[in-house]
């Protein structure tokens, strides 16, 4: 089964303009926005965008240092800038979601699967 992935840029907030020193080491791991503190990562599949059903998002919630906060969030769908794709009927993006630092820039990158995405066909 082929499954279509995208790695998600998420732009550090303003507070935070280089990594934090402990980013996504393994004391601090799924820390987005490179403050230090571990975020929250939560797809929702059969969210629908727009008039789009299924589509798919993910919700990441920014931790800090007691908890993670539901206010200072960032939502990701395939209509943000920079996702590749449109979204279509039950794409399901966000059904999978995973992180890691391939690029090693500090930052956590986010990884989200979209096991119904419709693959382009270039002629």
């Amino acid at each position: 089964m082929l499954v279509a992935v995208a790695a998600v840029p998420l732009t550090p907030v303003a507070s935070a303009a280089a990594p934090y020193k402990g980013a996504n080491t393994a004391a601090v791991q799924d820390d987005f926005n490179g403050d230090g503190y571990r975020d929250l990562v939560v797809g929702a599949p059969g969210a629908a965008n727009g008039t789009v059903e299924a589509a798919g998002a993910v919700v990441v919630l920014y931790g800090s240092s007691g908890t993670v906060s539901a206010s200072r969030r960032t939502v990701i769908t395939q209509a943000t800038a920079g996702v590749p794709g449109d979204p279509e009927d039950s794409d399901l993006f966000g059904e999978t979601v995973a992180a890691g630092d391939p690029d090693r820039d500090g930052y956590a990158d986010l990884i989200v699967g979209t096991p119904h995405e419709k693959p382009a066909v270039h002629r």
